[in-house]
Protein backbone atom coordinates (compact mmCIF):
# COMPACT_ATOMS: atom_id res chain seq x y z
CA UNK A 1 0.00 0.00 0.00
CA UNK A 2 1.19 3.42 -1.19
CA UNK A 3 1.95 5.49 1.77
CA UNK A 4 1.69 9.35 1.77
CA UNK A 5 5.51 8.92 2.74
CA UNK A 6 6.05 6.89 -0.69
CA UNK A 7 3.93 9.25 -2.66
CA UNK A 8 5.94 12.17 -1.33
CA UNK A 9 9.38 10.50 -1.57
CA UNK A 10 8.20 9.59 -5.77
CA UNK A 11 7.05 13.14 -6.42
CA UNK A 12 10.33 14.05 -5.00
CA UNK A 13 12.42 11.88 -7.49
CA UNK A 14 10.34 12.63 -10.21
CA UNK A 15 10.70 16.36 -9.60
CA UNK A 16 14.35 15.84 -8.72
CA UNK A 17 14.62 13.95 -12.61
CA UNK A 18 12.66 16.91 -14.01
CA UNK A 19 14.83 19.40 -13.10
CA UNK A 20 18.09 17.58 -14.04
CA UNK A 21 16.38 17.18 -17.42
CA UNK A 22 15.74 20.85 -17.58
CA UNK A 23 19.81 21.62 -16.20
CA UNK A 24 20.38 19.03 -18.76
CA UNK A 25 18.44 21.03 -21.61
CA UNK A 26 19.74 24.05 -20.32
CA UNK A 27 23.68 23.24 -20.08
CA UNK A 28 22.95 22.04 -23.98
CA UNK A 29 20.83 25.42 -25.19
CA UNK A 30 23.59 27.78 -23.58
CA UNK A 31 26.49 25.40 -25.65
CA UNK A 32 24.53 25.89 -28.47
CA UNK A 33 24.16 29.55 -27.96
CA UNK A 34 28.12 29.86 -26.97
CA UNK A 35 28.48 28.36 -30.19
CA UNK A 36 26.06 30.80 -32.11
CA UNK A 37 28.37 33.40 -30.71
CA UNK A 38 31.80 32.14 -32.08
CA UNK A 39 30.49 31.66 -35.16
CA UNK A 40 28.84 35.17 -35.32
CA UNK A 41 31.74 36.29 -33.94
CA UNK A 42 33.93 34.28 -36.50
CA UNK A 43 31.20 35.55 -39.49
CA UNK A 44 31.54 39.63 -37.99
CA UNK A 45 35.38 39.00 -38.78
CA UNK A 46 35.18 37.75 -42.17
CA UNK A 47 32.52 40.28 -43.56
CA UNK A 48 35.19 42.99 -42.04
CA UNK A 49 37.85 41.66 -43.66
CA UNK A 50 35.81 41.54 -46.85
CA UNK A 51 33.97 44.67 -46.69
CA UNK A 52 37.38 46.26 -46.04
CA UNK A 53 39.03 44.44 -49.41
CA UNK A 54 35.89 45.23 -51.64
CA UNK A 55 36.48 48.67 -50.52
CA UNK A 56 40.54 48.91 -51.23
CA UNK A 57 39.80 47.38 -54.49
CA UNK A 58 36.79 49.52 -55.24
CA UNK A 59 39.30 52.62 -55.07
CA UNK A 60 41.98 50.82 -57.25
CA UNK A 61 38.65 50.37 -59.77
CA UNK A 62 37.96 54.10 -59.58
CA UNK A 63 41.31 55.37 -59.28
CA UNK A 64 42.12 53.50 -62.71
CA UNK A 65 39.68 56.05 -64.70
CA UNK A 66 41.31 58.66 -63.78
CA UNK A 67 44.29 56.77 -66.03
CA UNK A 68 44.60 57.56 -69.65
CA UNK A 69 47.35 54.99 -70.31
CA UNK A 70 45.70 51.15 -70.60
CA UNK A 71 48.19 49.35 -69.86
CA UNK A 72 48.21 51.22 -66.62
CA UNK A 73 44.56 50.88 -66.01
CA UNK A 74 45.63 47.40 -66.66
CA UNK A 75 47.99 46.60 -64.33
CA UNK A 76 45.69 48.64 -61.58
CA UNK A 77 42.77 46.62 -62.52
CA UNK A 78 44.39 43.57 -62.36
CA UNK A 79 45.36 44.40 -58.85
CA UNK A 80 41.91 45.88 -58.01
CA UNK A 81 40.35 42.00 -58.90
CA UNK A 82 43.10 40.21 -57.39
CA UNK A 83 42.99 41.97 -54.17
CA UNK A 84 38.38 41.52 -54.42
CA UNK A 85 37.89 39.23 -57.43
CA UNK A 86 33.86 39.85 -56.61
CA UNK A 87 34.29 44.05 -56.36
CA UNK A 88 31.81 45.09 -58.25
CA UNK A 89 33.04 46.66 -61.52
CA UNK A 90 36.20 45.00 -61.21
CA UNK A 91 36.39 42.80 -64.33
CA UNK A 92 33.86 45.32 -66.22
CA UNK A 93 36.58 48.31 -66.22
CA UNK A 94 39.01 45.84 -66.87
CA UNK A 95 37.36 44.74 -70.24
CA UNK A 96 36.65 48.26 -71.29
CA UNK A 97 40.77 48.83 -70.19
CA UNK A 98 41.41 45.80 -72.87
CA UNK A 99 38.61 47.36 -75.74
CA UNK A 100 40.97 50.31 -75.25
CA UNK A 101 43.56 48.48 -77.03
CA UNK A 102 41.39 46.61 -79.38
CA UNK A 103 41.87 43.33 -77.87
CA UNK A 104 38.63 41.84 -77.98
CA UNK A 105 38.90 38.19 -76.65
CA UNK A 106 40.20 39.85 -73.32
CA UNK A 107 37.56 41.59 -72.85
CA UNK A 108 35.44 39.31 -73.57
CA UNK A 109 37.47 37.10 -70.77
CA UNK A 110 37.08 39.97 -68.65
CA UNK A 111 33.35 40.70 -68.95
CA UNK A 112 32.51 37.11 -68.41
CA UNK A 113 34.27 36.71 -65.26
CA UNK A 114 32.62 39.77 -64.50
CA UNK A 115 29.41 38.05 -65.11
CA UNK A 116 30.03 34.90 -63.38
CA UNK A 117 31.08 37.16 -59.92
CA UNK A 118 27.96 39.29 -60.71
CA UNK A 119 25.31 37.37 -62.54
CA UNK A 120 22.55 39.43 -61.09
CA UNK A 121 24.11 42.98 -62.64
CA UNK A 122 23.29 43.73 -66.08
CA UNK A 123 26.27 45.71 -67.20
CA UNK A 124 28.35 42.36 -67.89
CA UNK A 125 25.91 40.89 -70.33
CA UNK A 126 25.46 44.39 -72.52
CA UNK A 127 29.20 44.90 -72.41
CA UNK A 128 30.01 41.09 -73.55
CA UNK A 129 26.78 41.81 -76.03
CA UNK A 130 28.32 44.77 -77.12
CA UNK A 131 32.49 42.95 -78.13
CA UNK A 132 29.95 40.52 -80.04
CA UNK A 133 28.53 43.51 -82.19
CA UNK A 134 32.10 44.81 -82.42
CA UNK A 135 33.25 41.29 -84.00
CA UNK A 136 29.96 41.08 -86.30
CA UNK A 137 28.57 38.54 -83.94
CA UNK A 138 25.24 40.18 -83.88
CA UNK A 139 23.78 36.54 -82.69
CA UNK A 140 25.24 35.88 -79.63
CA UNK A 141 25.25 40.19 -79.18
CA UNK A 142 21.46 39.53 -79.13
CA UNK A 143 21.80 36.37 -76.76
CA UNK A 144 23.46 38.51 -73.94
CA UNK A 145 20.80 41.60 -74.54
CA UNK A 146 18.13 38.93 -74.27
CA UNK A 147 20.14 37.80 -70.69
CA UNK A 148 20.57 41.50 -69.75
CA UNK A 149 17.19 42.17 -70.23
CA UNK A 150 15.42 39.31 -68.27
CA UNK A 151 18.21 40.27 -65.14
CA UNK A 152 16.90 43.86 -65.49
CA UNK A 153 13.99 44.47 -67.47
CA UNK A 154 14.99 48.43 -67.84
CA UNK A 155 17.84 47.35 -69.74
CA UNK A 156 15.64 47.47 -72.98
CA UNK A 157 14.54 51.30 -71.88
CA UNK A 158 18.48 51.88 -71.65
CA UNK A 159 19.33 50.35 -74.85
CA UNK A 160 17.15 52.65 -76.45
CA UNK A 161 20.01 55.73 -75.93
CA UNK A 162 22.59 53.09 -76.71
CA UNK A 163 23.11 53.10 -80.90
CA UNK A 164 25.16 50.67 -80.70
CA UNK A 165 23.28 47.98 -78.50
CA UNK A 166 20.13 48.75 -79.54
CA UNK A 167 20.97 48.25 -83.61
CA UNK A 168 21.50 44.77 -82.38
CA UNK A 169 18.75 44.14 -80.43
CA UNK A 170 16.40 45.77 -83.23
CA UNK A 171 18.08 43.51 -86.18
CA UNK A 172 17.70 40.17 -84.65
Amino acid sequence: MLTPELLIAALAVAVTIIAVLFVALAYVEFAKLQGLRRDFAAFKDQWRKELFLNQKAQQRVMASYTLSDPQQKIALLKTAVAIAPSTFNGYNALGWAYLELDDKQAALESFRTAIGYNPSAKEGYCDVARVYVRLGRLDLAQQYLNSAIEVDPTTRTDLEHDAELKSALVSH
